[in-house]
């Protein structure tokens, strides 16, 4: 009967099979003599499974370390969350790493190393290494990450003090990054209403919950230069969009529901944050397909609070000179006039789908100076013709 614990390495493909055989070489030097290898393509459509199986078929023998090999091919991209769910699921190890198939082990020290650290950290759930970025050839050496001031952060932090300042950033180096399998158990799988970003969603949540990751100064891991552009070349954009769309929903789902439990500053700062995220997605991605009532309402609302108090000073500015400048009458000739400004600005809004967004942002903002302008010209007017008869009565009263 084996002793060691069953390593998992799940190598996980999309559009960059090109690199894949590097990766498996990496795990099949390896010194560590009870592993399971798993090789997963999410939905793309360069993996070639028959050329695995016979290169499998061709090698395994002469790497006994390997004790089991499956391979999984996605009929469609599940996207990054549900495609790592679906590879835990298939795994049979007590730990797990996932492992991008343009990437590869340090050296053949790289899993002994791991469990080793799993062992000298006290089981965490997780455990990170130090990870050594390469160029596009996996050749040259560029710098090694975490840097120093994370290595603090993650060797001295208590686990709230880590979810403080990962709102912020997301700096433990996933590359290097090995699962304990309990960390399911205790913390459910990565979040699949969440596309691409899994492991920044996850370790908030670890942290949150009062988990941190063990650290282990060792490299265990080498980060080809380009990440996910290497599967995405094709189609930038779109994952420009996943990215972006999946950092609105971390922050609502890890982030927002708990500022509370944070400093007033920083709670301000994502609070600010997370309002210029979902207004920068509105404009570059939801724009043409709003109503027009739905643009109008967006632009009144989003208005920066800056803003909406330099109108009301303003508003109030003026209203002091029209009062002291103007008799009665060009007062209220004025007020009609930026009535009338604003009523155009209004319905050239709803007329228009094409008007620019800040054209028609500042003419939201400007269409609500000058109705509170009006209003206040009329509440005045009011109180004067009040006003008058109240005095001339009074001192009728006072004749008497």
């Amino acid at each position: 009967m084996h002793n060691k614990p069953l390593f998992t390495v799940g190598i996980v493909a999309y559009k960059n099979y090109r690199f894949i055989k590097e990766a498996i070489e990496s795990v099949f030097i390896q010194d560590y003599d009870n592993i399971e290898l798993i090789v997963s393509n999410d939905g793309s459509d360069d993996f070639r499974e028959d050329e695995l199986l016979s290169y499998f078929e061709q090698h395994r023998y002469n790497h006994p370390n390997i004790k089991y090999i499956k391979i999984n091919n996605n009929e469609r991209n599940l996207g990054t969350c549900k495609h790592l769910n679906k590879v835990k699921s298939m795994a049979n190890g007590d730990y797990i790493m996932f492992m991008a198939a343009d990437d590869a082990f340090y050296d053949k020290y790289s899993i002994s190393n791991i469990v080793k650290g799993f062992f000298d950290c006290n089981e965490p759930l997780a455990l990170c290494g130090r990870c050594g970025m390469y160029d596009n050839e996996l050749c040259e050496f560029t710098e090694v990450v975490p840097r120093h001031e994370v290595v603090h952060r993650l060797q001295n932090m208590e686990p709230t003090q880590m979810y403080h300042t990962l709102v912020a950033d997301m700096y433990i180096p996933t590359a290097a990054t090995t699962y304990n399998m309990k960390a399911f158990k205790v913390l459910g799988d990565f979040d699949e209403n969440i596309f691409l970003v899994e492991d920044w969603a996850f370790f908030l949540k670890m942290t949150r919950l009062g988990y941190k990751p063990g650290y282990i100064d060792v490299e265990v891991s080498k980060h080809r230069g380009g990440g996910g552009c290497h599967g995405n070349e094709s189609g930038i954009e779109q994952f420009n969009k996943n990215f972006f769309k999946d950092e609105i929903a971390i922050m609502e789902i890890e982030i927002m529901p708990y500022l509370s439990t944070m400093e007033k500053s920083l709670s301000h700062q994502l609070k600010t944050r997370y309002d210029f995220l979902k207004a920068l997605w509105i404009q570059k991605y939801e724009w043409q397909q709003m109503s027009r009532a739905d643009k109008f309402q967006f632009m009144v609302k989003k208005s920066p609070k800056l803003l909406r108090e330099g109108l009301n000073r303003l508003r109030h500015k003026l209203v002091d000179v029209f009062l002291t400048k103007f008799s009665d009458k060009n007062f209220i000739l004025t007020i009609i006039f930026l009535f009338l400004v604003a009523k155009f600005f209004n319905l050239a809004e709803f007329i228009s789908y094409d008007l620019n967004y800040y054209i028609c942002y500042f003419a939201a903002l400007f269409c609500t100076a000058a109705v509170g302008l009006f209003l206040t010209g009329i509440c005045i007017r009011t109180l004067y013709f009040i006003y008058i008869p109240v005095k001339n009565g009074l001192k009728k009263i006072l004749k008497r």
